[in-house]
């Protein structure tokens, strides 16, 4: 997800497919504005990161075996001119 302007709250679904376990690899870059990122997975839900102005996130969690996870982005004030990327691997 590009922007130049978001507010609000916004959620990303991955499934797990078959019995390999996957990586969720995420990056993200903004510059303004301050939003948490969070994931939930089997009904268990997990800070993942807060990015602020300026920065750059970029790394790894799991491994997830299986099932959906539910990846959300709520921005703490007007973010101005990010990315937000999360995929399985």
């Amino acid at each position: 997800m590009s922007f130049s302007e978001f507010t609000g709250t916004k959620v990303f679904t991955l499934k797990v497919v078959g019995n390999k376990e996957m990586m969720l690899s995420y990056s993200a870059e903004l510059d303004n504005g301050k939003a948490e990122v969070f994931y939930e997975y089997n009904g268990e839900k997990t800070d993942l990161f807060t990015i602020e102005s300026g920065e750059e996130k970029n790394s790894k969690v799991g491994p997830f075996s299986s099932g959906t996870i539910y990846i959300t982005v709520k921005t703490m004030e007007t973010c101005d001119e990010g990315k937000f990327v999360f995929s399985l691997n």
